[in-house]
């Protein structure tokens, strides 16, 4: 429904099921995971404005590879790193962000873990 509303707000977004260790659902078939990550991809392109928000799993990271203007918005920035870079421990940064200036954004949070929403509070 991404599509249909005026903002998106998304957490560690899963948009590829068939290489994410966290989902080995039976009733998702490797097309019906695929066509999901159509969606998905597709919903991210046409959405009006949208934040993605993600903290240091790896897993989660990497998903952010799947999504082609999380990898363009990525490559236009120098200072940011790769796209499925975890923040620096730097001590200072609690959160960057990446902005593809057309409405789509990536917030990395110094965040462990899979479920970051407990940590944003």
């Amino acid at each position: 429904y991404a599509t249909c509303a005026d903002a998106v707000v998304a957490y560690v977004p899963q948009v590829d099921l068939r290489d994410f260790t966290r989902c080995d659902r039976a009733d998702l078939d490797d097309e019906r995971k695929a066509n999901a990550r159509a969606a998905i991809v597709r919903a991210c392109d046409e959405a009006a404005s949208i934040s993605i928000h993600v903290g240091r799993d790896a897993d989660d990271l990497y998903q952010l590879n799947y999504l082609p203007r999380a990898a363009a918005a990525f490559a236009a920035d120098e200072d940011a790193g790769d796209v499925d870079e975890p923040l620096p421990r730097d001590g200072c940064t609690a959160q960057a962000v990446v902005d593809d200036g057309r409405g789509f954004r990536v917030v990395k949070h110094d965040a462990e873990g899979h479920a970051i929403g407990a940590e944003l509070k």
